[in-house]
């Protein structure tokens, strides 16, 4: 063995920090299906909204886009500025898209009328 030559660093107890393509797939299947679920009830937000199924489509999909590209940015945001300008940042994009959804053109929600009472409701809760 000659002088020059070195042994390997020790990374004994140092943790990786490259993570296996299984537990990414994992952590963002509950994503993925977050931003697909709104598909389920898309008859009722039209209906809510009083506009066509097709504009309501187009809302569930700019929600998709919005969380595809917003989960990974807001990650970054997190790992290098930490959690406090994270937070801030999230509030102020909500209350920009609060400001800018009150001067939109969809007409406002109308209340859903309640069910009628049943049997039991009106046992449980006279009125």
């Amino acid at each position: 063995m000659s002088a020059t030559a070195s042994a390997p660093p020790c990374t004994a107890g140092v943790p990786s920090t490259r993570a296996p393509a299984l537990w990414l797939a994992l952590l963002a299947a509950p994503v993925a299906m977050g931003s697909n679920a709104p598909v389920l009830i898309l008859p009722d937000v039209a209906r809510s909204l009083g506009v066509p199924a097709g504009q309501a489509t187009w809302l569930v999909t700019a929600f998709a886009w919005a969380m595809t590209v917003g989960t990974p940015l807001c990650a970054a945001l997190v790992r290098h500025r930490g959690l406090r300008p994270a937070l801030l940042t999230s509030v102020a994009a909500v209350m920009a898209g609060t400001a800018l959804g009150r001067r939109s053109s969809i007409p406002p929600c109308s209340p859903v009328p309640s069910p009628p009472p049943t049997s039991l409701s009106s046992s449980l809760c006279p009125t």
